[in-house]
């Protein structure tokens, strides 16, 4: 495999462009890119059906949907990632720090992946990526 390029991945049927680097031991996902993916409505969106819970939600609640409109749900991002520990590693400006892991899901030309990523903050001021697939990914 070549030591860079672009890759396009999907994630929920939506397309990214993750970066190749195959000097870098750890793939590394920017915060901010996973923060994209959070699910603040996960535990909400199984009250649809239940029309009581869902008024008494929207009255207290400050968001604007704070259930998600029946033309959102195929972008709910539930699964996409699960939190699995950290570890201390090289970060993409060469020091190294602890830095979450996390396990995160995309496809490749329709091919599931699950790898383990971790989380460093001063990768798109190194690199100007979202995240970065590593030698892990190769093998």
């Amino acid at each position: 495999m070549e030591t860079q390029r672009e890759v396009l991945v999907t994630i929920k049927g939506l397309g990214f462009v993750f970066h190749y680097d195959g000097k870098s031991r750890h793939n590394l996902m920017s915060p901010a890119f996973l923060s994209f993916f959070k699910e603040d409505y996960s535990s909400i969106v199984s009250l649809k059906d239940n029309q009581r819970e869902i008024e008494e939600i929207h009255s207290h609640s400050k968001d604007a949907f704070p259930v998600l409109p029946d033309h959102l749900h195929h972008f709910s991002f539930i699964g996409v990632y699960k939190e699995c520990g950290s570890k201390v590693i090289r970060c993409s400006d060469n020091k190294f720090r602890k830095c979450k892991a996390i396990h995160f899901s995309f496809q490749i030309d329709n091919k599931p992946f699950t790898k383990v990523f971790y989380l460093d903050g001063s990768l798109w001021h190194n690199k100007n990526a979202y995240a970065v697939l590593g030698k892990d990914f190769a093998e």
